[in-house]
């Protein structure tokens, strides 16, 4: 029995020291986290404060002396006064209604055709494939500038203006970083994958659908998400766009532009923190699967 129990006995194995730099650099990014939660922590502290404590009574860097919850606080508050933020009026259940399907749908079509076509030029080794893979790093590189006026006008003539789902259309392009990931990603991709599925009879669009994006699924969901939250907080296509659709981030984005009841800080606090709240949940129920690691094992026979 002792020989047994020396065998399962875990070893000691000896942990390695740490370098100067990794101790410096785990140093810098504790600092930058804290101060990103101060910076957090203080802002909510703020929407929790009269806007008179906080102007007149000049508490503006300490805990509030009494929490504003009288009919909603700062919050309810700021729900009611969100019409007031754009010319017509929009109602704040108008303006998420339409800031969800802006920043859903246009992720949505945005990641699948990067995916789409990052996978095509990846499988398939034609001259258009490198044609492809040559434009996105080109626009990458050189810049596109004074092209928003003629945007605004074929946009017109399209029937794309003013409409939720001419912003879709106006998304989907393959230009762009994340082309690149999932062009390295099912570049990285064995081929057997695809020849055994060939043997089974299986065609090409059977063969993404049923293999190809079953493996790439958490970097697809990874990129949706990143796609979401950069549209979600994109207030220039609403405001060029959508003059009557009216999104959550260009009524923020015009209630700190604006004077009068929005000049009190913890009033534009609240607008931001419901801005964020969204995200906020987003990132909690599903921040385990997006943060999956993609891995490709053997075909095993």
């Amino acid at each position: 029995m002792a020989s047994i129990t020396k065998l399962f006995k875990p070893r000691n194995e000896k942990r390695e020291k740490m370098s100067l730099l990794t101790v410096i650099m785990c140093i810098i990014l504790a600092v930058y986290c804290i101060v990103l939660l101060a910076l957090i922590f203080w802002g909510l502290i703020t929407v929790l404060k009269h806007p008179e404590e906080f102007l007149n009574g000049h508490n503006r860097a300490g805990l509030p002396k009494y929490v504003f919850l009288d009919k909603g606080g700062n919050f309810v508050r700021a729900m009611k006064l969100w019409h007031k933020t754009t010319p017509e009026e929009t109602t704040f259940v108008e303006s998420l209604l339409n800031s969800i399907l802006y920043a859903a749908g246009g992720a949505f079509i945005n990641t699948l055709v990067q995916c789409l076509t990052a996978y095509l030029c990846a499988r398939y080794k034609y001259k258009l494939s490198k044609i492809v893979y040559g434009a996105v790093i080109v626009a990458m590189i050189l810049p596109i500038v004074g092209s928003l006026a003629s945007e605004i006008e074929m946009a017109k003539r399209f029937g794309l203006y003013d409409q939720i789902w001419g912003t879709w259309i106006m998304k989907a392009n393959f230009l762009g970083l994340y082309f690149l990931v999932f062009h390295e990603m099912f570049s990285s991709m064995p081929m057997a994958y695809s020849e055994a599925a060939k043997i089974d009879g299986a065609n090409d669009w059977s063969i993404f659908w049923k293999i190809a994006f079953p493996l790439a699924v958490n970097t697809f969901m990874t990129v949706l998400l990143i796609n979401f939250v950069a549209l979600w907080n994109d207030f220039q296509m609403s405001l060029v766009y959508l003059p009557t659709h009216h999104t959550m981030a260009e009524c923020v984005h015009r209630a700190f532009e604006t004077t009068g009841d929005f000049t009190a800080p913890p009033l534009r606090f609240a607008f931001t923190f419901i801005l964020m709240t969204p995200i906020l949940i987003l990132f909690l129920c599903f921040h385990k699967r997006l943060l999956g690691n993609l891995t490709i094992g053997g075909v095993k026979g």
